[in-house]
């Protein structure tokens, strides 16, 4: 199939990945009219980078996810919309996700000592996948790329000072799991 042009090779052994010609990245450039608040969203929401590496943000990126799995553009925009509205609800005042709620139910709960989990985003949600932040977050640690981590922390900013600050927290923890745990 390479020889006759139907896939084409990425990468070097070990690292090497085929994929059919057909589905080469590229923006769709859809004739389809997308509102300029539902792209707004897109530009803020989405990030998607292929399997060489490739940044496409926005409705560029949202076009080429929706090709590759033959979804309709428009229809599927109003459903991520829907699915980014319908998590929203977990976000509080300030912008985070307490997570302790759901660390409660865990067993042995009481003798951790935790006094507060917070998220500044869903690592993943339901039919889209990788949220923007667990997309950089994932690509970085699996590539190793100094680039997404600069851009992640970038992304991240001032917030978990933000959130140091709101709650007067005197010390920080950091679990195996590279998450951190504030006290």
């Amino acid at each position: 199939m390479l020889s006759e042009g139907k896939v084409e090779k990425l990468g070097r052994a070990p690292k090497t990945v085929y994929r059919w010609r057909s589905a080469v990245a590229q923006p769709i450039k859809s004739t389809e009219r997308v509102a300029p608040k539902e792209a707004a969203v897109l530009k803020k929401h989405f990030l998607l980078i292929s399997e060489t590496g490739e940044l496409h943000q926005g409705l560029d990126g949202f076009e080429i996810w929706c090709r590759q799995r033959k979804l309709p553009l428009i229809e599927t925009i109003g459903g991520y919309i829907k699915t980014l509205e319908k998590y929203a609800t977990y976000y509080n005042a300030q912008g985070f996700i307490d997570g302790i709620e759901k660390i409660k139910s865990t067993k042995g709960y009481r003798a951790i000592y935790l006094d507060g989990q917070f998220y500044l985003d869903f690592y993943a949600i339901e039919r889209i996948g990788e949220t923007r932040l667990g997309t950089l977050l994932h690509n970085a640690k699996q590539g190793q790329s100094k680039s997404l981590m600069k851009m992640l922390v970038e992304e991240i900013g001032e917030r978990p000072q933000e959130l140091v600050e709101q709650l007067h927290v005197d010390a920080a923890v950091s679990s195996p799991e590279n998450r951190t745990v504030l006290d």
